[in-house]
């Protein structure tokens, strides 16, 4: 089967650096633009890369987070792209962050 879809529209761009063979954590600022009360649900297009560890959050009017994203152990050396979507409760995309993650041997 064959998906024909558009990129996403990216907000922000990260390059986030992990060693290889060696799972982290890391964090993400994420900013509630409403100016009311909102839950926000995160999702990756690439969970083998990168996952977020809580789904869904509450963020108050305008206020900022750091969310915690859990970066598996990867057994090759490189670069992977990754989209970190967050949505409101009616599936609306919200924001959209490209992660660009290079994988750096452990003793760098």
């Amino acid at each position: 089967m064959l998906i024909d879809a558009d990129l996403p529209s990216v907000t922000q761009k990260h390059e986030v650096n992990c060693k290889v063979n060696y799972a982290s954590v890391q964090q993400l600022q994420f900013l509630n633009k409403l100016s009311m009360k909102t839950v926000y649900e995160f999702a990756s297009s690439r969970p083998d890369y990168v996952q977020p560890k809580i789904d869904a959050v509450t963020f108050e009017s305008r206020e900022a987070k750091l969310i915690d994203l859990y970066f598996p152990p990867q057994m090759k050396y490189g670069t992977a792209e990754v989209y970190i979507f967050a949505n409101d409760l009616e599936y609306n995309l919200v924001e959209c962050y490209l992660l660009r993650i290079t994988y750096l041997p452990w003793f760098l």
